[in-house]
């Protein structure tokens, strides 16, 4: 298997990936050390929450809808 994958290597030699990879068993592999720096993002991946709902506004709507059903359904499950 022969597959080249982006890594930085910091000033002590510990190489990290760039991409998390997941092998089955353990592998060899040949590093090319180059002379740039690994270039710094101009802009950053959004993620968690807000990656996953949207929209921090209809995200709110939609948990406020979802707890006020869950009230409801509690409410008529106590005869209130």
């Amino acid at each position: 298997m022969l597959e080249t994958v982006e890594a930085t290597i910091d000033t002590l030699g510990n190489v990290v990936l760039a991409e998390k990879k997941r092998l089955g068993r353990k592998h060899r592999a040949l590093v090319t050390i180059l002379d740039e720096e690994p270039p710094v993002p101009a802009t950053f991946k959004l993620v968690g929450s807000l990656e996953i709902i949207g929209d921090i506004e209809t995200g709110s709507r939609e948990i406020s809808e979802m707890f006020r059903g869950s009230v409801e359904r509690s409410a008529e499950d106590v005869d209130l």
